[in-house]
């Protein structure tokens, strides 16, 4: 299932596409696991925003339960999707939480890691 995600004006982020990515991933690191680990900070450093985000998702819903993600976007840019598929705590298969953003992957990503800390607060 896919939800609308996170839009830049829902983060209050504002300047180029790599400063929006780069502010979704530290905040967030900062909502959701921080302190943030310096390998994190040196990745953002390097613009490596995807993988930050990536790191993210393996450190809140953790190895065990993050079977992996799939990504889905268009040759004419967005919108752009990405799904977490999880595994079930009761070894009763696998699951998905996904997410959309208009113009970033990054952030679309970010927006599932979101949704599913939600669903997990939730239940």
């Amino acid at each position: 299932m896919i939800a609308s995600g996170i839009g830049a004006s829902g983060l209050g982020l504002e300047g180029s596409p790599e400063e929006q990515d780069a502010r979704a991933v530290r905040q967030a690191w900062a909502q959701l696991a921080a302190p943030m680990p310096l390998q994190i900070e040196e990745r953002l450093a390097t613009r490596q925003f995807f993988d930050a985000a990536l790191d993210l998702a393996h450190r809140v819903v953790g190895q065990e339960r993050l079977h992996g993600f799939r990504l889905s976007f268009t040759s004419l840019g967005g919108p752009y999707a990405a799904t977490l598929i999880l595994a079930e705590p009761d070894g009763g298969g696998l699951g998905e939480v996904g997410a959309e953003h208009e113009t970033s992957l990054v952030q679309a990503l970010v927006a599932a890691i979101f949704r599913w800390a939600r669903e997990q607060s939730a239940s």
